[in-house]
Protein backbone atom coordinates (compact mmCIF):
# COMPACT_ATOMS: atom_id res chain seq x y z
CA UNK A 1 0.00 0.00 0.00
CA UNK A 2 2.96 2.22 0.60
CA UNK A 3 4.33 1.79 -2.83
CA UNK A 4 1.14 2.65 -4.38
CA UNK A 5 0.91 5.87 -2.43
CA UNK A 6 4.98 6.63 -3.25
CA UNK A 7 4.04 6.05 -6.83
CA UNK A 8 1.54 8.59 -6.47
CA UNK A 9 3.15 10.76 -5.16
CA UNK A 10 5.50 10.50 -7.42
CA UNK A 11 3.42 11.02 -10.56
CA UNK A 12 2.75 14.37 -8.43
CA UNK A 13 6.25 15.85 -8.16
CA UNK A 14 6.57 15.24 -12.02
CA UNK A 15 3.54 17.50 -12.44
CA UNK A 16 4.84 21.24 -13.72
CA UNK A 17 4.05 24.06 -12.11
CA UNK A 18 1.16 24.96 -14.08
CA UNK A 19 -0.22 22.17 -14.17
CA UNK A 20 -0.10 21.62 -9.79
CA UNK A 21 -1.91 25.18 -10.10
CA UNK A 22 -4.86 23.49 -12.61
CA UNK A 23 -5.37 20.08 -9.55
CA UNK A 24 -5.35 22.89 -7.10
CA UNK A 25 -7.99 25.41 -9.40
CA UNK A 26 -10.29 22.06 -9.89
CA UNK A 27 -10.33 21.53 -6.08
CA UNK A 28 -11.05 24.62 -5.17
CA UNK A 29 -13.85 24.43 -7.79
CA UNK A 30 -14.85 21.27 -6.15
CA UNK A 31 -15.25 23.58 -2.84
CA UNK A 32 -17.15 25.44 -4.74
CA UNK A 33 -19.85 23.28 -6.02
CA UNK A 34 -20.00 22.39 -2.44
CA UNK A 35 -21.10 25.40 -1.43
CA UNK A 36 -23.69 26.34 -4.28
CA UNK A 37 -25.12 22.83 -2.97
CA UNK A 38 -25.49 24.17 0.74
CA UNK A 39 -27.18 27.31 -0.83
CA UNK A 40 -29.45 24.96 -2.85
CA UNK A 41 -30.74 22.63 -0.20
CA UNK A 42 -31.37 25.60 2.21
CA UNK A 43 -32.97 26.99 -0.30
CA UNK A 44 -34.90 24.33 -1.34
CA UNK A 45 -35.71 23.84 3.07
CA UNK A 46 -36.80 27.21 3.53
CA UNK A 47 -39.04 27.18 0.34
CA UNK A 48 -41.00 24.12 1.22
CA UNK A 49 -40.78 25.01 5.64
CA UNK A 50 -44.17 25.97 7.45
CA UNK A 51 -41.95 28.68 8.57
CA UNK A 52 -40.84 31.08 5.71
CA UNK A 53 -40.31 34.29 7.78
CA UNK A 54 -37.50 32.24 10.55
CA UNK A 55 -34.40 31.16 8.30
CA UNK A 56 -31.53 29.01 9.78
CA UNK A 57 -29.11 29.12 7.56
CA UNK A 58 -26.45 32.15 7.98
CA UNK A 59 -25.48 32.11 4.55
CA UNK A 60 -29.40 32.60 3.39
CA UNK A 61 -30.10 35.57 5.94
CA UNK A 62 -26.72 37.18 4.61
CA UNK A 63 -27.96 36.77 0.82
CA UNK A 64 -31.53 37.72 1.57
CA UNK A 65 -30.04 40.66 3.61
CA UNK A 66 -27.98 42.00 0.27
CA UNK A 67 -30.18 41.22 -1.98
CA UNK A 68 -33.69 40.95 -0.33
CA UNK A 69 -35.24 44.26 -1.22
CA UNK A 70 -35.35 43.59 -5.30
CA UNK A 71 -38.06 40.72 -3.98
CA UNK A 72 -41.47 41.10 -3.01
CA UNK A 73 -41.47 38.21 -0.40
CA UNK A 74 -38.93 35.97 0.77
CA UNK A 75 -41.28 32.92 -1.04
CA UNK A 76 -40.24 34.78 -4.02
CA UNK A 77 -36.50 35.33 -2.97
CA UNK A 78 -36.44 31.52 -2.22
CA UNK A 79 -37.56 30.51 -5.69
CA UNK A 80 -34.57 33.05 -7.72
CA UNK A 81 -32.60 31.83 -4.84
CA UNK A 82 -32.95 27.71 -5.77
CA UNK A 83 -33.04 28.24 -9.61
CA UNK A 84 -30.02 30.59 -9.81
CA UNK A 85 -28.30 27.98 -7.79
CA UNK A 86 -29.19 25.19 -9.47
CA UNK A 87 -28.49 26.76 -12.73
CA UNK A 88 -24.71 27.81 -11.59
CA UNK A 89 -24.17 24.16 -9.93
CA UNK A 90 -24.90 22.92 -13.29
CA UNK A 91 -22.60 25.29 -15.37
CA UNK A 92 -19.75 24.87 -12.89
CA UNK A 93 -20.07 21.26 -12.71
CA UNK A 94 -20.05 21.08 -16.73
CA UNK A 95 -16.95 23.38 -16.67
CA UNK A 96 -15.31 21.02 -13.69
CA UNK A 97 -15.92 18.21 -15.36
CA UNK A 98 -14.85 19.51 -18.79
CA UNK A 99 -11.82 20.93 -17.28
CA UNK A 100 -11.24 17.95 -14.98
CA UNK A 101 -11.18 15.25 -18.32
CA UNK A 102 -8.98 17.67 -20.39
CA UNK A 103 -6.49 17.83 -17.56
CA UNK A 104 -6.12 14.25 -17.02
CA UNK A 105 -5.72 13.61 -21.17
CA UNK A 106 -3.24 16.27 -21.67
CA UNK A 107 -1.35 14.74 -19.10
CA UNK A 108 -2.07 11.28 -20.61
CA UNK A 109 -0.66 12.88 -23.97
CA UNK A 110 2.40 14.77 -22.20
CA UNK A 111 3.24 11.42 -20.54
CA UNK A 112 2.65 9.30 -23.53
CA UNK A 113 4.60 11.80 -26.28
CA UNK A 114 7.69 12.16 -23.27
CA UNK A 115 7.69 8.51 -23.30
CA UNK A 116 7.95 7.99 -27.10
CA UNK A 117 10.88 10.57 -27.36
CA UNK A 118 12.72 8.04 -24.45
CA UNK A 119 12.38 4.99 -26.92
CA UNK A 120 13.41 7.08 -30.04
CA UNK A 121 16.92 8.14 -28.11
CA UNK A 122 17.36 4.46 -27.06
CA UNK A 123 19.99 3.14 -29.16
CA UNK A 124 18.92 1.55 -32.26
CA UNK A 125 20.57 -2.21 -31.41
CA UNK A 126 18.86 -1.75 -27.74
CA UNK A 127 15.56 -0.59 -29.24
CA UNK A 128 15.57 -3.55 -31.93
CA UNK A 129 16.20 -6.34 -29.54
CA UNK A 130 12.80 -5.86 -27.41
CA UNK A 131 9.16 -6.30 -29.48
CA UNK A 132 7.55 -3.78 -31.05
CA UNK A 133 4.17 -4.47 -29.42
CA UNK A 134 6.14 -3.67 -25.89
CA UNK A 135 6.61 -0.27 -26.54
CA UNK A 136 3.25 0.44 -28.01
CA UNK A 137 1.64 -1.12 -25.37
CA UNK A 138 3.87 1.21 -22.83
CA UNK A 139 3.09 4.35 -25.03
CA UNK A 140 -1.03 3.70 -25.49
CA UNK A 141 -2.24 1.40 -22.86
CA UNK A 142 0.21 1.39 -19.62
CA UNK A 143 0.33 5.66 -19.60
CA UNK A 144 -3.68 5.64 -20.09
CA UNK A 145 -4.03 3.37 -17.06
CA UNK A 146 -1.92 5.60 -15.38
CA UNK A 147 -3.43 8.94 -16.33
CA UNK A 148 -7.05 7.80 -16.93
CA UNK A 149 -7.54 5.19 -15.16
CA UNK A 150 -5.48 6.37 -11.64
CA UNK A 151 -5.36 9.94 -11.88
CA UNK A 152 -8.71 10.43 -13.05
CA UNK A 153 -10.21 8.24 -10.22
CA UNK A 154 -8.51 10.19 -7.27
CA UNK A 155 -9.73 13.18 -8.75
CA UNK A 156 -13.30 11.64 -8.41
CA UNK A 157 -12.17 10.36 -5.00
CA UNK A 158 -11.13 13.54 -3.40
CA UNK A 159 -14.33 15.44 -5.02
CA UNK A 160 -16.42 12.60 -3.40
CA UNK A 161 -14.60 13.46 -0.06
CA UNK A 162 -15.04 16.85 -0.49
CA UNK A 163 -18.36 16.50 -0.64
CA UNK A 164 -18.99 14.07 2.76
Amino acid sequence: MMHFINNIFSIFKNLTIAEKLIFFILLLSSLFLVFVEVITFSSIYNLFSDDIENTNSFIIEKIYDYFGDLFVNKKDFFIALFTLSLLSKNFILLFHQFASNKFVYTLYANSSSKLLNSYFTKNLYDFLKKNKSEYLKNIIKETYHVYVGIINSLMNLILELIYL
